[in-house]
């Protein structure tokens, strides 16, 4: 079971964003890429900072976005440095 799933599915223009990843409740989790890749808007999303209709966003089974569902980011009981 993942503490995190989260799986979007999106374009932008200068790249295109999709990911659908597991991450688990305990240890550690890298996200590594080429510059332009994603790394900062899947963080942003899972943030509350950025918005997608069509992602999915679950947290230790809570849904914090899914559709037309958003938890605004005052609302998430995450940090973000």
């Amino acid at each position: 079971m993942s503490a995190i799933h989260a799986k979007f599915d999106l374009q932008y223009a200068a790249f295109r964003l999709n990911v659908d990843i597991h991450v688990p409740e305990r240890g550690g989790t890298a996200i590594f890429g080429p510059s332009g890749s994603g790394k900062t808007t899947l963080l942003r999303l899972i943030a509350g900072f950025e918005r997608s209709d069509t992602g999915l966003l679950v947290v230790n089974k809570n849904r914090w976005q899914s559709g037309s569902h958003f938890i605004p980011p005052h609302d998430r009981p995450i940090g973000y440095v």
